[in-house]
């Protein structure tokens, strides 16, 4: 849990260094096309391709607070302008049924 959390905070630094506008998202863009981490945008992060485009690959915010845990995930503006995107994470109590 710790190298994840540190894994998490290091790659949200890397991420804010630079921007990525929308009309730059390129889903075909394939694993050898990366370059690096761009940027995240709430849930996404955003990486570039040599082709100077971008792809989402991971969620972000995956963690809920202390006592509580993800449950599922909600669509948002940014699932709709950002295919790939994860959407809102939902947390519940421990003791409530998942969704």
């Amino acid at each position: 849990m710790a190298v994840k959390l540190l894994l998490f905070v290091f790659c949200m630094f890397v991420a804010v260094q630079l921007s990525v506008q929308k009309s730059q998202i390129d889903p075909d863009c394939t694993d050898s096309m990366l370059e690096e981490v761009k940027e995240h945008i709430d849930e996404c992060f955003l990486i570039t391709c040599s082709s100077g485009k971008a792809r989402i690959v991971a969620c972000m915010n995956d963690i809920c607070p202390p006592g509580q845990i993800p449950v599922g995930r909600e669509p948002n503006d940014n699932t709709k302008n950002y295919p790939g995107c994860c959407g809102q994470l939902i947390c519940a109590n421990v003791s409530e049924p998942a969704r």
